[in-house]
């Protein structure tokens, strides 16, 4: 009995060593056991987007029918007049509707805006000056042509002072026809001309031509001049020197030279500052020996040109911008300065003849107002 204890006690400290040595070990407990082992958590489905919305439309054909239906709220969205639209008709199935088809598209229960029986007219053109559109009058100054031809089918009629009227028109691009005439019957005064411009550079053009100046109820020729003539510059800002030759009662039936200066310059689309300047030289003192005394004439004049709107027939409205381009009307108004050279004659007993004084006056009228309307007609010549 001893023995066995004994044993049993020397037993004990061996295994308490081997027990301390090896890791603790837990075991499960019954509940632990128990427990199912942990499964992996399923993946997410896809959500479906939902549905467009429909928004309810109508839409009149271009032939005229008008049809409901139904129409995504984002082809709504991003449809402009001129695509295609995904469209449903009511009770039929979805289809896609040309653009051609399509004359306007409306929610029902709205009233469609009334097409304007006057589209706004509108250009992109833009005079050599920057402006907005063209100028009606470059082919003139108060009187005087410039050498800028106009455009085939162009014209204007203009009256001065109420009493002269005048019409010029464009056969062919660069060449016009003038008439004009102090009252109409009977004609106190009846002018025709003609002028041939052309352009041979990038801002020169030439010209050539010729008037007459008819007094019908005396059948006298009051005058007839020739001319030629050279514009530099552009429509909007030029310079023109004129000379040419003259004959007729005007001068006493002796030849003459007429010398012109006229200039243009635009300041705005409505506004431009219009010069022009006359000398008419004797020929025969010019090319004699009294050249400083060939001066018979002079005339000058300063004016402002207002460039009136192009007026719309239908409405009425007046608008600066336009597809037909340039303004319908003009209005000149200004100054004008005339001196002319008085000579007289004096008996000379010796000879028994009237002899020219060498005593010369001039004299001056005016300055005295300008007064012109005109209103243009054909195509602008954009």
């Amino acid at each position: 009995m001893r023995l066995g204890i004994l044993t049993l006690f020397i037993a004990t400290p061996s295994f308490a060593q081997e027990t301390d040595a090896s890791a603790p070990v837990e075991e499960a407990t019954p509940a632990e056991e128990a427990a199912p082992a942990e499964e992996a958590a399923p993946a997410a489905e896809p959500v479906a987007a939902p549905p467009a919305p429909q928004i309810a439309i109508e839409i009149a054909l271009t032939n005229g029918i008008t049809i409901k239906g139904t129409a995504s709220q984002n082809s709504l969205l991003t449809w402009s007049p001129g695509q295609a639209l995904q469209f449903t008709p009511d009770g039929g199935v979805p289809t896609t509707l040309a653009a051609d088809k399509i004359a306007s598209i409306r929610q029902p229960g709205t009233v469609a805006a009334p097409e304007s029986t006057t589209p706004e007219l509108k250009s992109n053109y833009t005079s050599p000056g920057g402006f907005s559109h063209p100028n009606p009058a470059s082919s003139r100054y108060l009187y005087a042509p410039s050498s800028i031809p106009m455009k085939k089918g162009q014209g204007y009629v203009s009256q001065k002072y109420g009493i002269f009227s005048s019409v010029a028109y464009a056969p062919h691009d660069n060449f016009t026809l003038l008439f004009g005439t102090i009252t109409l019957f009977p004609p106190a005064l009846t002018i025709f001309g003609g002028k041939a411009g052309f352009q041979v550079g990038e801002k020169v053009h030439i010209s050539a031509g010729g008037e007459v100046f008819i007094l019908p109820m005396d059948q006298e020729i009051l005058a007839a001049i020739g001319f030629g003539a050279i514009t530099f510059g552009d429509e909007d800002k030029h310079l023109t020197v004129a000379s040419g030759y003259m004959n007729g009662e005007f001068t006493n039936n002796q030849a003459g030279i007429p010398f012109m200066v006229g200039a243009q310059k635009r300041l705005s689309n409505g506004v431009s500052l219009v010069t022009e300047n006359w000398a008419v030289f004797d020929v025969e003192d010019l090319t004699g020996d009294n050249a400083s005394s060939a001066l018979q004439l002079f005339a000058g004049s300063a004016a402002v040109r207002l460039l009136g709107r192009r007026v719309s027939t239908n409405t009425g409205k007046r608008r600066t911008k336009t597809a037909e381009g340039f303004p319908r009307t003009t209005w000149d108004i200004g100054l004008i300065v005339v001196s002319i050279r008085e000579t007289s004659r004096i008996y000379n007993p010796a000879t028994d003849q009237d002899e020219i004084s060498e005593f010369v006056s001039w004299q001056s009228i005016g300055p005295f107002p300008w007064l012109e309307w005109t209103w243009h007609f054909g195509p602008s010549g954009e």
